[in-house]
């Protein structure tokens, strides 16, 4: 269970740039992440669908553009994510939470497999904090920030409360070749 004033929507990444491609492979790597209310894999929203429903030109369409956009540049970009083997992004994760609430300190859980978990904040109070081991950092509307390694599995982390309310967008890397030997 999460904390109240926390809301999250996952959202599949777009195969056609770099997401999971295989409805299979999405049900045997996301079906056990409890994150999502045990929510089935082919009820998530879906960046294909999202794209492919919307008119040319339209705010919405430009969103689903932005985000294949992310979804693409952020392995050329992070050097942590283009670390990663073939980097996949595993999927998306939409997350809002109120003014006044946190997430709470915690390890990453094994699943679903992510080597390298990228945030962008999007439009933050003047005072957003995350820690993660002994390390603090402000956050400002449009920063980016990613875990990986021991910063995941063995550190705790935490997203501090803010004085408004927080949107952000997390995308999960995690490589081709371990998510196929999975």
């Amino acid at each position: 269970e999460f904390e109240p004033g926390r809301w999250m929507a996952p959202m599949l990444a777009h195969p056609a740039d770099g997401g999971i491609a295989s409805l299979a492979a999405r049900r045997r790597h996301l079906s056990n992440f409890e994150v999502f209310g045990d929510a089935p894999v082919d009820e998530w929203l879906c960046l294909a669908s999202l794209q492919e429903g919307t008119a040319a030109g339209s705010a919405e369409r430009r969103g689903c553009e932005w985000l294949r956009w992310l979804q693409r540049e952020l392995p050329r970009r992070l050097p942590c994510v283009g670390a990663v083997d073939e980097p996949l992004a595993v999927f998306h994760q939409l997350q809002y939470l109120q003014r006044g609430c946190a997430i709470s300190a915690h390890v990453d859980a094994p699943t679903p497999p992510a080597d390298v978990v990228a945030t962008l904040s999007l439009g933050t109070g003047l005072h957003d904090t995350v820690r993660v081991g002994s390390a603090r950092v402000r956050l400002r509307p449009g920063d980016l920030y990613a875990i990986a390694g021991p910063a995941r599995w063995e550190e705790t982390h935490e997203v501090h409360p803010s004085t408004s309310d927080r949107l952000s967008l997390t995308v999960r890397f995690a490589s081709q070749s371990e998510l196929q030997n999975c």
